[in-house]
C-alpha cells in the first residue's frame, strides 16, 4: 500500500507528463491547467509539486482535459497513455527510489512517525535524488533527520 506521500509523488509527476504533453513545455503548466480546470493557480501549483492531491471530481476533469485516464493519472495503473510514451519515465524512477530509501529507515528508526514527517523525508529524498545525490548519501541525510 503507498503512503501518502507517494500517492502525491506519483500523481504530480504524471500530472506533469500530462501537462507537458498537452501544453508543449513545462513553463507557465500551472496557470494553463488552472485555466482549464477552473481552479486557482496555487491549487495546481500545489498539484505540480506534490504538496497536495486534487478531490476526486477534480481528478476526473483534469485527466479529460488533458486526455489521459483518470486511473492513470491517480497511479492506479501503470499503463501510461501512447502520447506520452516519449516522455521520460525518471521522475516516477526517483519517487520509487525515494520511497525505498525513506520508507524502510522510518519503520527501523521510528515508526511513530506521523504522515506530515513521512511526506516531508519523501520529499526531501526525491528532491535529493533529482539534483544527482547518491542514493547512499540521501539515505543517511534521512536517518540523521529521524535521530
Amino acid at each position: 500500500m503507498k503512503s501518502e506521500g507517494e500517492r502525491k509523488g506519483v500523481f504530480a509527476e504524471r500530472l506533469k507528463q500530462a501537462c507537458i504533453s498537452r501544453y508543449g513545455r513545462e513553463h507557465g503548466i500551472a496557470s494553463r491547467l488552472a485555466d482549464d480546470v477552473g481552479v486557482s493557480i496555487q491549487s495546481t501549483s500545489k498539484w505540480l509539486r506534490g504538496l497536495t492531491r486534487p478531490k476526486a471530481e477534480y481528478v476526473k476533469v483534469i485527466a479529460a482535459k488533458l486526455g489521459v485516464a483518470s486511473h492513470w493519472l491517480s497511479g492506479e495503473t501503470h499503463e501510461a497513455p501512447e502520447h506520452l510514451a516519449d516522455i521520460p519515465d525518471e521522475p516516477l524512477e526517483l519517487a520509487s527510489e525515494a520511497a525505498r530509501i525513506v520508507f524502510p529507515l522510518i519503520e527501523k528508526l521510528k515508526p511513530e512517525a506521523d504522515h506530515a514527517t513521512r511526506d516531508e523525508l519523501f520529499r526531501h529524498a526525491y528532491l535529493e535524488l533529482k539534483v544527482g545525490r547518491e542514493s547512499r548519501a540521501v539515505a543517511g541525510d534521512v536517518a540523521a533527520r529521524l535521530m
